[in-house]
């Protein structure tokens, strides 16, 4: 058992770089209203993207790519402890989805997991159907689609910056996954609820906001605030 000092994802992107044995490989099938191109498969540690290369008609949400996630550390949860501070209502797959939402600006969702490799099992891989999670829904208004940027041609090769995520701080990755999950679902509201989304983003850049905040002692805040309220008169 392993205790939590990031995120989920963080943490085992942590324990494969110190060479830590590989328990288990799942994938999930990512859903997207946009098109993907290209395809990472080496350069992101334990996790890997694969382009389902689904056709190039936008507009509508479908399989788009696969993650296959290495797991290299077990979690049990503590039923005797209740610790809200990594809490963002999702496993380790949401958390990469949400990270690569946030990299490639368009809407990304991970669904459960469809095949597990396990060591000494079959080489190719078992299809199974370890949780159920429902295809996510789209709605958009009858004046077309308010962030049609999220729409249209995406590169998967965008995740390449993804590299930096283990070299965060543990609590800095948690806060940039907690920013990255509120953007993620503001993503899929925003057709439907855009007021909601509207809340969501602002919440999620309070999130890194405030981080940024306490890297900076109270008086040198003042001085940052009375700087650029000269500058702006």
């Amino acid at each position: 058992m392993s205790e939590l000092q990031g995120t989920f994802s963080y943490d085992n992107w942590k324990a494969q770089i110190a060479n830590e044995p590989i328990l288990a490989r799942y994938e999930f099938e990512l859903y997207s209203d946009a098109w993907f191109v290209g395809e990472i498969t080496s350069e992101l540690g334990p996790y890997q993207f694969f382009n389902l290369v689904s056709p190039m008609h936008t507009g509508y949400v479908r399989r788009s790519a696969v993650l296959r996630y290495s797991q290299y550390i077990r979690i049990e949860t503590k039923i005797d402890k209740t610790d809200p501070s990594r809490y963002h209502g999702g496993q380790a797959s949401d958390e990469i989805a949400a990270l690569a939402s946030l990299l490639m600006g368009s809407r990304i969702y991970a669904g459960g997991a469809s095949r597990s490799f396990r060591p000494g099992g079959e080489p190719e891989g078992r299809p199974e159907r370890l949780e159920f999670k429902a295809a996510p829904t789209l709605l958009v208004g009858p004046r077309g689609s308010i962030l049609p940027n999220a729409l249209g041609q995406h590169s998967l090769m965008n995740l390449e910056k993804m590299v930096l995520y283990p070299k965060l701080t543990s609590s800095d990755a948690i806060l940039l996954t907690r920013a990255a999950r509120l953007y993620q679902e503001a993503l899929w509201l925003i057709e439907s609820e855009p007021h909601l989304s509207w809340l969501m983003i602002v919440s999620a850049v309070e999130t890194i906001a405030d981080r940024y905040a306490q890297q900076n002692t109270p008086l040198e805040r003042l001085k940052e605030c009375l700087s650029l309220h000269f500058f702006h008169y």
